[in-house]
């Protein structure tokens, strides 16, 4: 296969690049990106990721101590961006409408 460069806006990169530590609050996630000029203007080019005939893997490390009895923590697909800005200016969406935009999610 071929080798895409994807970025997620404020993660730690580690393994000369071929790994990211994501770490979150409650209230922020992260979305994967084409191209870190994006951010600055306007709905970010959020990464499309075309699974039909492909495959996708990660690793999940918990860390030690794992999170705390009542957190969630997910992954999930969703199609972005949504047509206009949320609740937070920004342009996530989601299948519960989380900020007032609703889009697929699997």
């Amino acid at each position: 296969g071929q080798e895409v460069t994807k970025y997620f806006p404020n993660a730690e990169i580690v393994e000369n690049g071929r790994g990211a530590i994501l770490v979150s609050d409650a209230e922020k996630g992260f979305n994967m990106v084409d191209s870190m000029d994006a951010l600055a203007n306007g709905p970010p080019n959020y990464t499309m990721i075309p699974l039909v005939g492909n495959g996708l893997s990660l690793t999940v490390d918990m860390g030690n101590p794992a999170p705390s009895c009542g957190c969630n923590v997910a992954f999930f697909l969703l199609s972005m961006p949504a047509t206009h800005t949320n609740t937070w200016g920004g342009y996530y969406c989601d299948a519960n409408c989380i900020g007032g935009n609703c889009c697929a999610e699997f």
